[in-house]
This record gives C-alpha cells, sequence and structure tokens, in this order.
C-alpha cells in the first residue's frame, strides 16, 4: 500500500518522507498492489479508514470504504478485477482534527477463475461471506497500513500575504483619501485666507484715505486761522490728493 506523489502514480512517497505533511482538500493518492509470483491472483479492497494511530483498532475512526464500496464523497475508486487497485480521496476533516493520521486498508487477495471469489463481486451494499468453505479456493485477508500523514494550514504565507496585500490596499486607500480631504482643507483654507487679506487691505486703504482727508482738513482750517491760505485755496480732491492754488500776498 503506497502513496503517490501526482495521479500520474509515477513516484510513490519513500519511507524517508514520512510524515507525509498535507493540506485540507490535497488529492491523497494510493495503490495497492498485490506481488506475488502467481500471475492468476487478483485483489479486492473491501474496507479502508482512518485513524490517529497506527494501530487499526484505535478510536476515533473515520471509515470511507466499506465492502468495497465508497462511503466519502471526494472518494474517487473505480474497481476492475486486477492485480492492482488505485483510487484518489481528498484529506478530509478527520486529518485536521489529529495531529497525524495513519490509513488502514484491509484486502483480499483471490485467484482470478474462481467464480465464487469475493474479489469477483466487487462492490456490496449487504454483508457477505468473505472466505470460501475449505477445499474451494484460497482467498487470503491482508491489513495494510499507510502513514502517518500530518495535516498543515494551508500556507499561511499565502493568506498572510493575501490578507496584508488587502490590508495595505485598503491603508493605501485611506491614506489617499485622507491625503485628498487633507488637500480640500488646505485648498479651501488658502481661499479663506486671500479674501481676508484683500477685504483687510479695501479696509486698510478706506481707513488711510479717511484719515489722509482728516489731517488736511485740519491742516487748511490751521492754515485759515493763521491767514496763510483762504478756503479757495485749497481743495481736496474725491480721492483724498491735494490741489493747492498758491497765490503771491501783495
Amino acid at each position: 500500500m503506497d502513496l503517490y506523489r501526482t495521479q500520474k502514480y509515477h513516484t510513490p512517497y519513500s519511507r524517508y518522507d514520512y510524515p507525509i505533511t498535507v493540506n485540507l482538500q490535497d488529492q491523497l493518492f494510493i495503490q495497492i498492489a498485490v506481488k506475488s509470483n502467481q500471475s492468476n491472483l487478483v485483489v479486492f479492497i473491501d474496507t479502508c479508514k482512518a485513524t490517529p494511530s497506527s494501530d487499526p483498532y484505535s478510536v476515533p475512526q473515520y471509515i470511507f470504504m466499506r465492502r468495497g464500496c465508497g462511503l466519502d464523497t471526494t472518494l474517487k475508486y473505480s474497481y476492475s478485477i486486477s492485480s492492482e487497485q488505485r483510487f484518489s480521496i481528498q484529506a478530509f476533516s478527520f486529518i485536521e482534527e489529529h495531529p497525524v493520521v495513519h490509513f488502514h486498508c484491509e484486502v483480499l487477495a483471490c485467484h482470478r477463475n474462481t467464480g465464487s471469489s469475493r474479489c469477483l463481486q466487487g462492490c456490496s451494499r449487504n454483508r457477505g461471506r468473505r472466505d470460501e468453505e475449505p477445499g474451494s479456493e484460497s482467498t487470503q485477508v491482508y491489513e495494510l497500513y499507510s502513514g502517518p500523514i500530518k495535516f498543515q494550514k494551508r500556507s499561511n504565507g499565502k493568506l498572510d500575504k493575501q490578507a496584508e496585500g488587502e490590508t495595505n490596499t485598503a491603508t493605501i486607500a485611506a491614506v489617499a483619501s485622507a491625503g485628498g480631504v487633507c488637500l480640500l482643507v488646505a485648498i479651501a483654507l488658502a481661499v479663506v485666507v486671500i479674501k481676508v487679506k484683500k477685504r483687510f487691505k479695501g479696509a486698510l486703504a478706506d481707513r488711510n484715505k479717511v484719515y489722509a482727508m482728516e489731517q488736511f482738513s485740519k491742516y487748511v482750517k490751521e492754515e485759515n486761522d493763521n491767514g496763510g491760505f483762504s478756503q479757495n485755496d485749497a481743495e481736496v480732491n474725491e480721492s483724498g490728493e491735494q490741489n493747492i492754488d498758491i497765490t503771491a500776498s501783495a
């Protein structure tokens, strides 16, 4: 009983590869073959299960094949009368729930040309005789085992990188959004400052103009009081500029 690396069944895992590390829903490829000098022997898989130890009777158990019939929806197995049987199954949640898992299969080796052979019956939902009566054919029962198989969460690197990428994208978007808001606020403040400056300059100009007119009027009055100029000698235009008509005194 060997586990293979791919569905081509070219290279099995060696004993140095165990424990094999798998992710949930990874496909496992198993081959069971009878190795004998007798060419008329065929093999039949009766029962297969997974346990958390190398003991086939340990509990809990997950049975995924019974009496040659698949019980797991991910099991891919098509029985044919042959000295070699292959099937694949996805790593199921039972593997995730235990540190390591071992596969156990109970198989039968039968003579190909015996009509009453259990191996010739294939999948049977009804429980029947496993061994023939004494004196008939010799049907051998074997318990095979493979493992351990170790569960590993699917590449944290991939998920973390993906999550990190999503986080970075969200962060960039938030920063860009915040930057846009800050830019709008800065522009609004700049507009307000410009308007305030314009208003201040206008108010300052108006104030200076009034102050200049008041000072000039005061100056004219003082000159009139001193007899230096007449009211007509100095006039102030609307812009606050002084128009002075100077005449010589006799």
